[in-house]
């Protein structure tokens, strides 16, 4: 099952809010937090918003898409 294409990425900035994730993944404001917190996704802070580069954000689906096909962690 695919959650999104690349193509839906091209109408948010490169540097990506949770907001926009919550958009993308279709996941709530708290599970995006636990992403980053919790499950290793890369971000850096500006403030108290937590922000993602659309690089970073792939690279880590990418990951977690190859972990899974190996029967490791979930990506939720």
């Amino acid at each position: 099952m695919q959650l999104f294409s690349i193509q839906d990425l091209d109408k948010y900035e490169e540097i990506m809010t949770v907001t926009n994730l919550v958009e993308i993944l279709k996941i709530s404001r708290p599970t995006v937090v636990n992403l980053f917190k919790k499950q290793g996704m890369p971000h850096f802070r500006a403030g108290s918003n937590y922000l993602v580069t659309k690089r970073a954000f792939l690279e880590y689906i990418n990951n977690q898409k190859a972990s899974n096909e190996f029967g490791k962690k979930e990506l939720f």
